[in-house]
């Protein structure tokens, strides 16, 4: 392909002819650059390279417009599934798959619920105490962030094959 662009680039610039250990990104450059900017528009807009290139981006169009009307139509499907569906039934589906999610690892379940005893303890006891200085509230405010970062957010995140 580079003797193709090569041949190309060297019929532009009346056949001078690169060395033959001369780069040829070298070689473009320097006929670019002693060409007028238009002359190369021009020689481009006439070259088989932009014929293929339009071509090509045509055929992306058509398939791009063919895929899009074949996403309205998912849309469609999807709009109509979700006014199907009934609240109930999804609270039911997702009620059944948390319990066998539960079911099939007992040990994530007893330290999920032991983890949120005592964060539960941990919030009682801080809450309980006086907030009547600024120095309560900040350390409520700083405990609350140490709880949400700390322990939540690693136990709510964790992955469980379903």
């Amino acid at each position: 392909q580079s003797q193709e662009v090569i041949r190309y680039f060297s019929k532009l610039s009346d056949g001078k002819e690169p060395s033959s250990n001369s780069n040829p990104a070298d070689y473009i450059l320097s006929v670019v650059a002693d060409m007028d900017p238009s002359t190369v528009a021009e020689a481009y807009q006439n070259s088989n390279l932009n014929k293929k290139n339009l071509a090509r981006i045509e055929s992306e169009v058509a398939r791009e417009e063919e895929t899009s009307q074949g996403s309205k139509a998912m849309d469609q499907v999807k709009k109509q599934v979700r006014k199907s569906r009934n609240f109930f039934k999804e609270v039911a589906l997702l009620t059944k798959r948390h319990f066998w999610t539960q079911w099939r690892n007992p040990s994530f379940s007893i330290m999920r619920l032991l983890s949120s005893c005592l964060v539960s303890l941990y919030m009682a006891i801080l809450f309980r105490g006086d907030k009547s200085e600024i120095s309560g509230a900040v350390s409520s405010i700083g405990a609350i962030f140490f709880l949400v970062f700390i322990l939540v957010i690693p136990m709510q995140s964790s992955v469980v094959h379903l």
